[in-house]
C-alpha cells in the first residue's frame, strides 16, 4: 500500500511540474469566460486608484491634497487618451511632460509586468500548458483581445496615479518621503 501511494505522489508531482497540454483549451475558455471581454473586470481594477493608491498617497501628502490631485490626473489622462485616438498632439506640460515620457520609455506607466514574471519564472511551464492546436492559437488571439479594457484600465491607474504622485511631489518637496523617494533613487 505505501509503495502505490508513493508511485502515486510521484506521478502527482510530476503532473504538477511538468503539466501536459491536457485540457489547454478548456482552462483557456474558462479564462475567457470570467475573465475576458467582462466589463466587470475592468471597472473592478479601476477602483484600484480610489482604493489602494488614493490611501497610500493621502499617507503621505494629505487627504485633501490628494483627492484634488487625483481628480485633476484622471481629467488629463482621458483628455490625453481622447487626444491620442483623435491623433492630436499632447499638451505640454514641461516637467511634467518630460517625467512622463521618462516613465514611459522605461516602462513604468505603460506595462503591467505580473504575467511577464509569472512566465519567465515557470521557465517553459507556460508553453507546454498551451495548446498548439489551430483552435488553441485562435484562443489565445481572442483571449489578447478580450483582456484590453483590462489592460487599458491598468495604464489609466498607472497614469493617474504617476501624475498625482509627481505633482504632489513638486508641490510639496520638503515633505519627508519625497526625500526618502529622491535618497533611494
Amino acid at each position: 500500500v505505501r509503495t502505490r501511494i508513493a508511485d502515486y505522489m510521484t506521478r502527482h508531482y510530476e503532473n504538477l511540474m511538468n503539466p501536459s497540454s491536457d485540457w489547454a483549451e478548456a482552462r483557456a475558455l474558462g479564462y475567457l469566460w470570467y475573465f475576458a471581454f467582462v466589463p466587470a473586470a475592468a471597472m473592478i481594477n479601476m477602483t484600484q486608484v480610489p482604493m489602494v493608491s488614493m490611501p497610500y498617497l493621502a499617507s503621505k501628502f494629505g487627504d485633501l491634497a490628494t483627492m484634488g490631485k487625483v481628480v485633476k490626473a484622471f481629467g488629463d489622462v482621458s483628455r490625453d487618451y481622447f487626444n491620442e485616438l483623435r491623433g492630436t498632439a499632447p499638451k505640454d506640460e514641461g516637467v511634467l511632460s518630460e517625467a512622463i515620457e521618462e516613465a514611459h520609455e522605461s516602462r513604468l506607466i505603460d506595462d503591467g509586468f505580473a504575467q511577464e514574471l509569472a512566465a519567465i519564472s515557470q521557465g517553459s511551464v507556460l508553453q507546454r500548458t498551451l495548446s498548439q492546436s489551430k483552435f488553441g492559437r485562435e484562443l489565445r488571439r481572442v483571449g489578447q483581445w478580450g483582456v484590453a479594457p483590462f489592460t487599458i484600465a491598468e495604464k489609466i491607474n498607472r497614469a493617474v496615479t504617476f501624475r498625482a504622485a509627481y505633482r504632489m511631489a513638486l508641490e510639496d518637496n520638503a515633505n519627508p518621503h519625497v526625500d526618502a523617494v529622491m535618497e533611494s533613487n
